[in-house]
């Protein structure tokens, strides 16, 4: 039989989360780091490395690719370079 909490003590509730700690990187006290970031990079990085968006998703434990696709979104220089790549003086 579990152990009966004592009357003084307060219940805590079933689900507690811990709030996330802000860390700071490269000593710029205006770039908040959390482990979300760690996360967003790891896979922005699959994805910019040409890795099935499949796998990654799989990888995140997403249930949907439309979950992955936000870290496959072009950036500006993204669009720059595929431009470029197409635009050739043969």
């Amino acid at each position: 039989m579990p152990a009966r909490r004592p009357p003084d003590r307060p219940r805590r509730p079933r689900h507690h989360h811990r709030p996330r700690r802000s860390l700071r990187i490269n000593d710029d006290p205006t770039e908040p780091f959390d482990p979300h970031v760690l996360r967003h990079t790891f896979a922005t990085q699959l994805i910019r490395d040409g890795k099935d968006p499949v796998l990654v998703a799989e990888l995140l434990g997403h249930g949907s690719l439309d979950t992955t696709r936000r870290y496959a979104l072009p950036t500006e220089a993204d669009k720059a370079a595929a431009l470029d790549a197409l635009i050739t003086d043969h």
